[in-house]
């Protein structure tokens, strides 16, 4: 466990196929090997994933409660095909700090799958998302901005692979603080009637 006593690291997301997950990662591969001094923390392409909620310090209480209420909604949305969009950053270009992987929403499933999420969770205590949300894949985030420019110039000019996946349920991930990063680990999945990802 992490932070306060009996509290865990809890998000929600969406995992990737196999496809989506290694064109992302031979992007991030790419730039990782062109700019080596680019002081970049890459993400490990098994913990590559579509972020729809981050809880935070969640007790075993809540997790429960939360689990119960989620325990249907995939249920809510016929499984369907989403695709690998272009290149982006968080906050701008101006000042990235995150680099990511779009998600192009063609159903708006994902968007679907928030909404309901966000809902859920208020009426467990949590503020809903103030901002529009905006499905992506977090790659990277950048810890020196004078050491990665040129990296992030060409993260942001790069083609990447168009893949369709299918987006087939969710999962609750544990997120845990080690010195060496964090580790995730799944703590139930919610799939649709039709099966897994694929």
């Amino acid at each position: 466990m992490s932070g306060k006593t009996g509290l865990r690291r809890i998000f929600i997301a969406i995992d990737l196929s196999t496809d989506a997950r290694s064109a992302c990662a031979s992007h991030i591969d790419g730039l990782r090997r062109t700019f080596p001094s680019a002081r970049i923390g890459w993400e490990r392409p098994e913990k590559l994933h579509i972020t729809v909620k981050f809880l935070g310090e969640t007790s075993s209480e809540t997790l429960a409660e939360l689990e119960k209420r989620l325990e249907e909604a995939p249920q809510s949305f016929e499984p369907s095909t989403v695709r690998l969009n272009g290149p982006g950053v968080f906050p701008n270009e101006n000042r990235p700090r995150v680099l990511w992987v779009g998600v192009n929403d063609v159903d708006a499933v994902v968007a679907g799958c928030h909404n309901l999420v966000d809902q859920v969770c208020s009426t467990l205590g949590y503020e809903r998302d103030g901002r529009r949300y905006k499905p992506h894949i977090t790659i990277g985030r950048v810890r020196d901005p004078h050491t990665a420019t040129d990296a992030v110039t060409a993260h942001l000019n790069a083609h990447i692979e168009p893949v369709e996946f299918r987006v087939n349920g969710l999962v609750i991930y544990e997120s845990k603080l080690l010195p060496t990063g964090s580790v995730y680990s799944v703590v139930s999945r919610f799939p649709s009637p039709q099966g897994p990802l694929r």
